[in-house]
């Protein structure tokens, strides 16, 4: 994993995947996450950024839409149960597993 610590990144498209980010700057950039490694970010800043998902994470994020939508609520709650878990409310995987049983 490459690390980044105190950059600062202004303009252009920075590549996230494989690579590790603290305390960096990123200003009127385009940050691209594609999925194919671990990223970890922080205490970074971020100030007219935007983010472009590509490759794994896009299908990925197309998942959890087709999910949220077609699904009614149980999909809802799937996905709900989901982001909990990137928030560290969840029980990881067990918390999903439980909730798919009807």
């Amino acid at each position: 994993m490459i690390l980044h610590r105190g950059n600062s990144f202004i303009g252009g498209e920075i590549e996230l995947d494989n690579a590790s980010f603290e305390e960096c700057r990123f200003e009127k950039c385009v940050l691209v996450f594609s999925g194919t490694a671990p990223v970890n970010m922080v205490a970074c800043s971020f100030q007219g950024t935007s983010w472009r998902f590509e490759g794994a994470a896009a299908t990925t994020l197309s998942f959890l839409r087709g999910m949220y939508t077609g699904m009614g609520e149980h999909g809802r709650q799937m996905v709900q149960l989901a982001l909990e878990d990137t928030q560290g409310q969840g029980v990881g995987a067990n918390k999903i597993a439980i909730a798919q049983t009807p």
